[in-house]
């Protein structure tokens, strides 16, 4: 992720995985430039459409 930012990418990222709740997770996807880490539906759908809306 963070190779993929440091190359200019802006592209949305948003990792959905069975750990993508765990604290830890969610600080280093935001850290190396992910938007955000979940393992929910309902969160990763919230997250989707708040990039959608934001562009």
């Amino acid at each position: 992720m963070k190779k993929i930012r440091d190359s200019g990418n802006k592209i949305p990222f948003i990792i959905f995985s069975s750990d993508g709740s765990r604290l830890e997770h969610r600080v280093e996807a935001e850290k190396n430039g992910a938007q955000g880490s979940t393992d929910t539906v309902p969160e990763v759908v919230d997250m989707v459409l708040k990039e959608l809306l934001n562009t």
